[in-house]
């Protein structure tokens, strides 16, 4: 994750503050380390439920949804591994036939950044990068163990 980003967190988690210039971690975030799950299991909830990824984007764009929605869609489709054009036509009926419709790239930005990267940034998510130029370039999503270990969805009895 790129410092910046993790800075942010630090300031909205309010686990410090700046003091003469410089970051200055607080009782809070000193109290967290002494619990690395309790420390992981605070930022990841942060960082996925709570914090503004609208923040990195040019235009703000919202598509329909909730993490209730989406952790379950993927839960399914990501089981035995999803590519990242699957899972915009499950969410949202956008197949890659329709890249010139528009709002194609409005919610396909919005599944990558809102969703699948934060996903990805935290662990829950692998992602194998399929092809190496910038338009032929796909990614493919598989669940890794630590998503089995902290999440708890509806669809898991079907799977």
């Amino acid at each position: 994750m790129p410092v910046m980003l993790l800075h942010e967190l630090f300031v909205g988690m309010r686990l410090g503050r700046h003091i003469k210039g410089k970051f200055q971690f607080n009782k809070k975030a000193y109290a967290l380390t002494e619990d690395r799950s309790a420390l992981f299991g605070a930022i990841a909830n942060y960082y996925l439920f709570e914090f503004d990824h609208s923040n990195y984007k040019r235009r703000p764009f919202e598509a329909p949804g909730n993490w209730d929605i989406f952790l379950n869609v993927i839960n399914v489709e990501a089981h035995g591994g999803a590519a990242e054009p699957n899972l915009l036509e499950v969410l949202y009926r956008y197949s890659s036939k329709d890249a010139a419709a528009e709002g194609y790239w409005h919610y396909a930005s919005f599944l990558h950044w809102h969703v699948l990267t934060p996903l990805y940034w935290v662990g829950f998510l692998d992602r194998i990068q399929v092809g190496d130029s910038f338009r032929g370039r796909e990614y493919f999503y598989i669940k890794t163990p630590l998503w089995q270990k902290c999440f708890r969805l509806e669809t898991d009895g079907g799977l």
